[in-house]
């Protein structure tokens, strides 16, 4: 989930730079490439199944290699809660999750008009999640319930 967030930073940064807002032109897609930061575990994903779709409904922690949450609605929506001054004024990425043509994990997020879309293969050790970027590194989610810790709430 980092690298999304680190998509975002680039699509606000680009935007200040230029003094224009993205909305003015058409929609770009921003490729950004993957976050690996320390820890560098790595993982080999299967195909993303329904039943991996159904187990995956609800609330995650991510907590290593870094720290922030996500919900994956029953109804494909997504929603990635940002700290505070994280990415601008922004307090949540919201979007749609589904399962791509080769089994992969597929996360689509709109900020000022311009689509972010990530790709992540799923997979399992016990009941966490891992989210495996393209270049096969790791990042570890546990189930969660419960408000959101307060750093994270407005």
């Amino acid at each position: 989930m980092r690298l999304i967030i680190t998509a975002l930073a680039v699509v606000l940064l680009a935007s200040a730079t230029t003094g224009t807002q993205a909305q003015d032109s058409a929609p770009q897609s921003v490729a950004v490439p993957p976050l690996d930061a320390p820890p560098r575990e790595t993982a080999e994903a299967a195909p993303l199944t329904e039943a991996d779709m159904a187990r995956m409904v609800g609330q995650w922690e991510e907590y290593t290699p870094s720290r922030n949450f996500v919900d994956f609605g029953a109804d494909g929506s997504v929603t990635l809660y940002l700290k505070p001054g994280e990415v601008g004024d922004l307090d949540a990425m919201r979007g749609t999750w589904s399962r791509g043509e080769d089994g992969e994990l597929v996360l689509r997020f709109e900020v000022l008009g311009v689509p972010i879309v990530q790709q992540a293969g799923v997979a399992w050790d016990g009941e966490e999640l891992l989210l495996v970027s393209q270049s096969g590194v790791a990042s570890r989610h546990r189930r969660r319930t419960g408000p959101l810790p307060a750093e994270y709430q407005d």
